[in-house]
């Protein structure tokens, strides 16, 4: 099981159309894609972010780790992520990271 995760900082002036973008363009297409299992979390990441802005982490689960990179690295996903970039205009940065659960 691979854990995508993709942590986004966002200016508090766009975080209307952040969120708005999020549910119906980002979550849409991930869900569609048939990469990615049911379910997604969405959190504020509570480590004291620069004024002004909010970091949120956005994770998705998949069984197959070539497939979610390809997804957000150059399919879909990173298409959705140029074109919000795009549009925010500099009040928005973001990483996807990706992890594996260990048994230790």
């Amino acid at each position: 099981m691979v854990l995508q995760n993709t942590t986004f900082v966002i200016s508090e002036k766009v975080e209307k159309e952040f969120f708005h973008w999020l549910r119906t363009a980002f979550i849409s297409a991930a869900k569609v894609s048939g990469v990615y299992e049911e379910g997604h979390k969405f959190m504020l990441i509570l480590t004291p972010p620069e004024p002004g802005t909010k970091n949120f982490a956005f994770q998705l689960k998949s069984d197959n780790l070539d497939n979610a990179e390809q997804w957000i690295c150059a399919g879909d996903g990173a298409k959705l992520l140029r074109e919000i970039t795009h549009r925010l205009d500099g009040q928005m940065a973001h990483f996807t990271t990706f992890m594996a659960e260990l048994d230790i």
